[in-house]
């Protein structure tokens, strides 16, 4: 018995969040300490609003991936919850046919 399976949307969209953070990443090496003290004693506000608009939206994209991977952790206790009532009833059930069958 299977709980909550994923759906091609949900799943689409969690790869482009790790596409993108991929992405994301790579712009963050190319802002380096330096060019950041730069633009600060330049006052390049319109590089420092990009580079805070980057982090933000950094932070989003982990924190859904972070739920996602909770959702999948909790869907998978389910599962094994589901799966060991299904054991524990398959086990009563010949454990009962077993004693009938010692009975008659």
């Amino acid at each position: 018995m299977m709980i909550g399976r994923r759906d091609s949307t949900q799943k689409s969209a969690l790869e482009d969040a790790q596409a993108r953070m991929k992405g994301d990443l790579e712009e963050k090496k190319a802002a380096t300490e330096e060019n950041i003290a730069k633009w600060k004693q330049g006052r390049h506000v319109k590089k420092l609003e990009r580079r805070a608009g980057f982090a933000e939206d950094d932070a989003v994209w982990a924190i859904l991936v972070a739920a996602d991977a909770i959702d999948n952790a909790n869907l998978r206790a389910l599962d094994a919850i589901a799966a060991r009532l299904d054991a524990d009833e398959a086990t009563a059930a010949t454990g009962n046919a077993n004693e009938a069958a010692g009975a008659a």
